[in-house]
């Protein structure tokens, strides 16, 4: 089996934007309710000269920062800030994933490994056994944090959101799979607050419906025809 790997050209981090305390910068809201920042010294050294130490400051959802590059600024002002969620930065599952695909000897086997360890991090991964098979995908992860004092795992800040395979076979219509992977509704009462979530924890996808014959016989179709 030959295994290839290249960046993905999307990296999963999300800049959160931050609203911030006017009366202090390191204390930001969420909800309405007052967050401090976290400080975090950091020391490097200095050929021939004495460390420099500067203070990096963290909040629930990552450090802040000012910039992504030297074209995208991202200004720490009075009122605003930015934050960045890296869901990678505690994915101590790429090691099982690194693992899994070296042990694997057939693409089946490397396509269940993502599946199984939810562990793949930022990269394309195409594969080819004898048998000519040559899955393609990028299985990466969502990231929620345990908070002990909450008593559960936070909402998910990072990670896959909405992701999509679309191919063609002929018939005039695209064959679309979709997925949103924190799932549509945000009420703990609705049949869609997990339901999404649950397949991307399967390995499994949504079917998405674009031409008219395919709408129509959709067994959950419901029409609602609005007057002025």
């Amino acid at each position: 089996m030959l295994l290839g790997q290249g960046r993905a050209p999307g990296v999963p981090m999300n800049p959160h934007r931050l609203t911030l305390d006017p009366a202090d910068p390191t204390t930001y809201l969420v909800d309405g309710e007052r967050e401090r920042m976290t400080p975090h010294p950091v020391t490097v050294a200095v050929k021939g000269g004495a460390p420099v130490t500067r203070t990096q400051w963290w909040t629930r959802y990552g450090p802040v920062v000012d910039g992504l590059d030297p074209t995208l600024t991202l200004p720490w002002t009075a009122t605003m800030a930015y934050a960045l969620g890296d869901p990678n930065a505690v994915n101590l599952r790429m090691s099982d994933t690194a693992l899994g695909f070296a042990r694997s000897r057939s693409t089946r086997e490397l396509a269940e490994t993502p599946r199984r360890t939810q562990g793949l991090p930022w990269v394309n991964t195409i594969a080819a056994d004898s048998a000519g098979h040559t899955p393609l995908g990028v299985w990466n992860c969502t990231n929620a944090r345990w908070d002990p004092a909450g008593g559960g795992y936070t909402e998910v800040v990072a990670g896959s959101s909405h992701i999509q395979a679309v191919g063609w076979d002929g018939s005039g219509c695209p064959v679309a799979r979709t997925l949103l992977t924190y799932s549509q509704s945000d009420d703990p009462g609705s049949a869609h607050f997990s339901d999404q979530t649950r397949l991307f924890s399967d390995g499994r996808w949504v079917t998405s419906r674009y031409c008219e014959k395919e709408i129509l016989s959709s067994p959950a179709l419901k029409v609602v025809t609005v007057g002025e």
